[in-house]
Formats: structure tokens, C-alpha cells, sequence
């Protein structure tokens, strides 16, 4: 189901039976702007004025994102876009540019760990992964170096350990 949403998404088990699925960051931030770095915060491709938003820009990447009316293609059209394996090999983050991403998800809930099913009932996450956290991470596949790899986990999951050795609710 996930590769129809985004090809370019990668289903794969680790050595430790783990599941992972990874998808490319161009390809599922809501929004991504880039711009030159050093170039200011009033440029496009960055924050808006009031920084509550990312504005998407994807200008500087190359003609095939911009618009037929000469402006930068929608998030929906980059995503799209870089979504696809071939267009997404063409390009690689450099240096001397400045991204910045937005990223929201109206699926999962981190404050409660319920994941909305297809909008008619919820599912809590932390009766599914149990002790497992909720893993974040960018990584560089090519080279296998991670950029940054956060755990997320739901306080709920430590009250089932307590409860499994037999402790009752942990002690703060």
C-alpha cells in the first residue's frame, strides 16, 4: 500500500526482525522550501515572515519545478515528483543550500499514540509496539550514515513494563 502512495518508499526487515519502511524526505515532507544559504530570511524557500510555516520553493532545483506559469510547483507536484525513483536520483542535497521541511500527519496522534484507520476508528499504537519505540530517523542510504535518529516513545509503554514485572505502575 505504501509504494502506490510513494515508490520510492522502501519496505526492508533489519537483522533484528525489526520492520523499517523509509521514504525519502524530498518526497514526503507537506512542505520543503530551498534556497541559497546565507540568503536571508525575507528570501523564498524558507520560513514565511511570521515563521509559523515553511513556504513551499523548490525553484533553485531546476526547471522541472517550476510552473507553466512560472512560479514554483505545488507540494503536491514535488512530492509526486520525488516520489519517483528516477527524478529522485537526479538530484542530492548540497552544502551551499539552506532547506527547511514541514512536516505534519493527521493519522497519528504522539501526544495519545492512536493512529486514525482510514478515518473510522483509531488503533493505539502502544498496544501494537508494546516496549518498541517510534523510530525518526534521516539516513543516507547509499553510504548507510544516519543524519539523525530520534526514539519516540509513549509513557504507556513504560506502565506495561511495570505491569509485566510484576511491579504494578513504575515509581518516578
Amino acid at each position: 500500500m505504501l509504494k502506490r502512495l510513494n515508490p520510492a518508499t522502501i519496505e526492508t526487515v533489519d537483522g533484528d526482525g525489526n520492520k523499517l519502511v523509509m521514504s525519502p524526505v524530498a518526497a514526503t515532507a507537506q512542505r520543503m522550501g530551498v534556497k541559497e544559504k546565507g540568503s536571508g530570511s525575507g528570501s523564498k524557500g524558507g520560513m514565511n515572515a511570521n515563521c509559523d510555516e515553511v513556504e513551499e520553493n523548490c525553484l533553485i532545483l531546476g526547471n522541472e519545478f517550476i510552473s507553466k506559469s512560472g512560479l514554483a510547483i505545488s507540494s503536491e507536484q514535488r512530492k509526486k515528483k520525488m516520489g519517483e525513483k528516477k527524478e529522485l536520483g537526479k538530484h542530492s542535497f548540497e552544502t551551499g543550500l539552506e532547506y527547511t521541511f514541514e512536516f505534519y500527519n493527521h493519522l497519528f496522534d504522539p501526544c495519545s499514540f492512536h493512529l486514525n484507520v482510514v478515518g473510522m476508528t483509531t488503533c493505539d499504537v502502544v498496544n501494537v509496539i508494546g516496549q518498541q519505540p517510534i523510530r525518526l530517523m534521516a539516513k543516507v542510504l547509499d553510504k548507510d550514515e544516519y543524519l539523525w535518529d530520534l526514539e519516540m516513545f509513549h509513557e504507556r509503554a513504560f506502565n506495561l513494563r511495570g505491569k509485566e514485572e510484576g511491579g504494578g505502575e513504575n515509581k518516578k
